[in-house]
């Protein structure tokens, strides 16, 4: 180190803060990216997921049976439908 010119040592010291300054900001990354994938997954079980109601499903929306055969609801389910526009 004692024969290396001012010029040398400028740059030596330039290219130790530069690495510095790199592994700094790539180990903050990693601490955020872990902490931000925890609170995620704290946040992602607290989700509900709602059964969807089934079309062959014998019990009506009210809660009773249904008591029309299939060809007949699909004569109901067309007319609410209506004609296309």
């Amino acid at each position: 180190m004692k024969k290396m010119g001012f010029a040398d040592r400028v740059i030596f010291i330039l290219g130790l803060t530069l690495a510095g300054v790199l592994t700094f900001v790539l180990v903050i990354g990693v601490i955020v990216a872990v902490i931000k994938f925890y609170m995620d997954n704290k946040e992602r079980t607290i989700q509900v997921q709602s059964d969807p109601m089934l079309k062959d499903d014998p019990m009506s929306p009210s809660g009773s049976i249904s008591t029309l055969s299939e060809d007949e609801e699909r004569q109901v389910n067309d007319e609410l439908e209506g004609p296309p526009n």
